[in-house]
């Protein structure tokens, strides 16, 4: 058998868990932060309060304007919305566009929710 590794060694007793210890945190304190991460308004997170919002105004967008319906077009068939006039390209961009904005949204409401401590902040 290998001298490291034996049947009576364990795993998680052998582990370098002092990453903790040596993470940088930020002494800023923000009560807004603090909410977003953690209060609730009637029942539900704020971060999915903001998935709901996102999601209605999404669906009213795409339904009710002439931007959705663009965009539902090049979805179906680039090539007949191109033939039906919508500027296909310039559809694709915006949807690229609310794509990265709503990730850089649910990484931001991802942050506020994360929490780290140490033996320092107990």
């Amino acid at each position: 058998m290998h001298p490291e590794i034996t049947p009576s060694s364990n795993f998680h007793q052998t582990r370098d868990t002092t990453f903790a210890g040596k993470a940088q945190m930020s002494q800023v304190y923000s009560e807004l932060w603090d909410f977003i991460g953690d209060d609730t308004i009637l029942g539900a997170s704020v971060p999915v309060w903001t998935a709901l919002i996102i999601a209605v105004i999404a669906h009213i967008a795409l339904t009710r304007s002439r931007i959705g319906w663009h965009i539902l077009a090049v979805g179906g068939s680039r090539r007949s919305a191109h033939n039906a006039g919508i500027r296909v390209r310039r559809m694709v961009f915006l949807t690229y566009v609310f794509s990265g904005f709503t990730a850089g949204l649910a990484g931001f409401l991802f942050a506020t929710r994360l929490r780290v401590k140490t033996q320092s902040t107990c």
